[in-house]
């Protein structure tokens, strides 16, 4: 009962390997090898083999296990003759089954299903593996492997464990394989049924012969990268197919030579370039006839959202972008709302759109604004800068008169040098010119500017009656418009206004009427890390606007102020803009106009 070798963690070489069972003659391998080297005698081995290390078949005869204990975590190495099993589980569930490559080498289960950890080598001549009609569960360790014989007999092989399996030889067995864990790679070819059960995986280029089946959760992904998976049939019951397209129109394929059944299940789409065809129908799943859809489509990336479409023989995959999910403020969603409803981009779109889909959240949301044209807001505000620093003048020449009483003798203009009187009847002739700018911030998302020039205003004036004067005036000014956010522009403005002033004692009255028209040039520009598009154009705004102003004298002993409180009602017109030199992105901008009304409280 005690028998036992005992190879004391050496490596040994033996003739050959006999005896043993139940009572005894077991081997203890420790972390050695033993080499079964070659007296090409066929021999029984009943006993038990255990140990870290391994084994290897030499030799022409036949080393049959007969026992059903052997528990060694080596490799199992089949280089010559035939390793045979007499038992079910003969071969060790913790080892990987090396087959040589030269003619002969086999491995013959005998009708015996087994476990074991692994299988590899093997090739298109030698390291065959006989099923007969037993049954081959392999993977248990964990391991991943590649296979290059061929698998014959009328069994079934399971794959189990977290490893990678890789066939590819061209196997005969006609039993199914099933995938119930980790991975198979099959670059070779299976004459009977693959079934993929949930969180399994089959890709590769190979050929299933029989019908691929993807059952609930199981994963298909044709190909090692992009590729093409050969099946006799395919039926998906709720599995996921992981499609990875690209850039140039290629992608994974299911070829089917018969017939492919899609009881729901969810598509996954990755590009492996980052880049998609936004135009093409990618071709996916081809057959002799297609029944049934996929449940859904869904992307890796949150930019993207796949569109399938199907016919009698194929399932199509179609690109729709979603940058709306990147998109934060109001102006970022309209632009991406509309860049999302271009299914079908020419070519001068494609190459921002698939720029966009390579960017972070941050970078998309910056061309989204770029793309906004937010630019020709700015024109309006600053147009109404312009006009209102226009009303704001006309006050100048009438200055005098607001700010002190009437008075029955002469006196002195302050400004112009000129002595009044009552008679009422010259005409007062004024000018002025100056200098400034203004800055409006960014404010909630919007993008402020930067507004400097110069302007030359020119009037005629006269008292036509007591306490009344009457004005007309004209202006030019010239600007240089820096907008926060890639543009800048010109403006050159033209204004023309009327004025009345009625001054009795204690109070006045004042009413400005202003036209004028600018004429604006605008440049601004969409860029990314490797295109840059700058669009042109030539707004023209014109401006009607009313002022009225109304104030009370209260004076103080030698003092006196004014409160005053005006209203300014102004009407905008812009004409349609076209864009010229940005391409695809050039935008168009209907005519457009704008009312707005403010209100004026102050103390002269």
């Amino acid at each position: 009962f005690g028998t036992k070798l005992d190879l004391n963690n050496f490596n040994e070489t033996i003739g050959s390997l006999s005896g043993g069972g139940a009572s005894g003659g077991n081997v203890n391998l420790g972390s050695g090898v033993l080499t079964l080297a070659g007296d090409n005698t066929s021999t029984t081995y009943f006993g038990a083999i255990s140990g870290a290390g391994g084994i290897v078949k030499e030799g022409s005869g036949v080393f049959t296990l007969g026992g059903g204990n052997n528990t060694y975590f080596g490799s199992t190495v089949l280089n010559q003759g035939t390793l045979e099993t007499g038992v079910t589980n003969a071969l060790s569930p913790n080892s990987t089954v090396v087959m040589g490559t030269s003619v002969g080498a086999l491995l013959d289960l005998n009708n015996f299903s087994q476990i074991i950890g692994g299988l590899a080598g093997g090739s298109a001549v030698g390291g065959y593996v006989s099923l007969g009609t037993a049954d081959l569960t392999l993977g248990g360790n964990n391991q991943s492997t590649t296979y290059s014989g061929v698998i014959e007999g009328g069994g079934q092989v399971t794959k189990i464990g977290t490893g990678t399996f890789t066939l590819a030889g061209a196997n005969l067995f006609t039993g199914a394989i099933t995938v119930a864990d980790g991975t198979l790679n099959l670059s070779g070819s299976l004459s009977g049924n693959a079934i993929i059960d949930a969180f399994a995986r089959i890709k590769g280029t190979g050929t299933v012969g029989g019908n691929l089946i993807v059952n609930n959760q199981g994963i298909v992904s044709p190909g090692n990268s992009i590729g093409t998976l050969h099946v006799g049939s395919y039926t998906n019951n709720g599995g996921i197919y992981e499609v990875e397209i690209n850039g140039t129109g290629q992608s994974d394929l299911i070829e089917c030579s018969g017939n492919a059944v899609i009881n729901g299940g969810t598509v996954v789409v990755t590009s492996v370039d980052g880049i998609y065809d936004l135009a093409y129908k990618y071709v996916i799943v081809s057959a002799e006839n297609v029944t049934g859809t996929y449940s859904n489509a869904v992307s890796t990336s949150s930019l993207i959202s796949p569109i399938l479409l199907y016919d009698p023989q194929h399932v199509y995959l179609l690109v729709d972008i979603n940058f709306v999910s990147a998109a934060r403020t109001c102006n970022q969603i309209a632009v991406a709302n509309e860049l999302d409803t271009i299914i079908y981009p020419n070519a001068y779109e494609k190459p921002l759109l698939n720029a966009l889909l390579t960017m972070t959240s941050e970078n998309i949301q910056q061309v989204l604004d770029q793309l906004s044209g937010q630019q020709y807001t700015n024109d309006f505000f600053s147009t109404q800068e312009i006009n209102r620093d226009f009303i704001r003048r006309l006050y100048d020449p009438i200055r005098y008169i607001v700010t002190k009483k009437p008075l029955k003798q002469s006196f002195y203009h302050p400004c112009y040098g000129a002595e009044f009187d009552t008679n009422h009847n010259k005409f007062d002739v004024w000018i002025e010119s100056g200098a400034g700018c203004t800055h409006v911030y960014n404010a909630k998302g919007a993008r402020g500017f930067h507004l400097n020039g110069y302007e030359v205003t020119f009037g005629i004036q006269r008292e036509i009656a007591p306490n009344w004067t009457i004005g007309l005036a004209g202006s030019y000014e010239s600007d240089d418009i820096l907008y926060n956010y890639y543009g800048r522009g010109k403006s050159k403005t033209l204004l023309g206004g009327l004025y009345a002033l009625y001054r009795p004692q204690n109070y006045y009255l004042l009413a400005d009427f202003a036209y004028g028209f600018s004429k604006n040039s605008t440049k601004r520009s969409v860029t990314s890390d490797t295109l840059f598009y700058e669009m042109y154009s030539h707004p023209r705004i014109a401006q009607s606007t009313f002022y009225g102003e109304v104030g009370v004298d209260y004076a103080y002993k030698n003092y006196m102020v004014q409160p005053f409180a005006g209203l300014e009602v102004a009407i905008y017109n812009r004409q349609r803009v076209a864009e010229t030199g940005g391409s695809a992105w050039n935008l168009v901008i209907n005519k457009n106009e704008k009312a707005t009304v403010n209100t004026r409280l102050g103390v002269h």
